[in-house]
């Protein structure tokens, strides 16, 4: 006879809030997971998407590049392809693209220079490590890491400028302290009864 499982203690939940912006995120995740483009090598070179029909790829595609065109969106996606043009790889890219989730032809400009600006800073960085470089190309390689990683923070800026209209949000809070007298000290407080400052 089958010993019944034990019930796992439940975790307790975590405070969320909701609201119509957190909803309408959650709503474009499950939507992006349904429309999720895959690509594979081809035989003769190459690459082709294995995704459901040519209506499917299109709403998809324009989706996930943040466009409304197909050679625009096309274009976008080629860029990543120049990175490199193995399936695997290449389905790594439209994954990164797929969740930055440009909104606009701009954005999704953005966001596949983001991660080209990733991808050849990581490859620069792999280039620094192994035996029998000399100190010219171990440093060479370490600044063209560091330039397309100082890109990839100014575009990633750029991004978040674009998407909040350029404008900062400073919160201020004020706090009122009222004390009784002779019951309240304000600093550090000394151990046998002086204040420190």
């Amino acid at each position: 006879m089958a010993k019944p499982k034990k019930k796992e203690p439940e975790q307790p939940a975590l405070p969320v809030v909701y609201d119509e912006k957190t909803e309408a995120a959650r709503q474009r995740i499950k939507a992006r997971r349904k429309k999720s483009l895959q690509f594979e090598d081809k035989e003769k070179g190459g690459i082709t998407c294995t995704s459901m029909d040519g209506d499917f790829n299109f709403i998809a595609l324009c989706d996930m590049t943040g466009t409304t065109e197909w050679d625009s969106a096309q274009m976008l996606l080629d860029s990543l392809l120049y990175l490199d043009p193995k399936a695997k790889e290449f389905n790594g890219a439209v994954s990164l693209l797929h969740g930055i989730h440009p909104q606009n032809e701009i954005e999704g400009m953005l966001a596949t220079q983001m991660i080209a600006c990733h991808k050849l800073g990581m490859d620069f960085l792999r280039r620094t490590q192994g035996e029998n470089l000399t100190h010219d190309s171990v440093d060479r390689n370490t600044n063209r890491a560091t330039k397309m990683f100082r890109n990839f923070a100014l575009l990633t800026e750029t991004l978040h400028k674009l998407r909040n209209g350029g404008q900062q949000k400073i919160v201020v809070q004020h706090q009122n302290i009222q004390a009784q007298a002779g019951s309240q000290v304000i600093g550090n407080a000394i151990p046998g009864g002086g204040v420190g400052g």
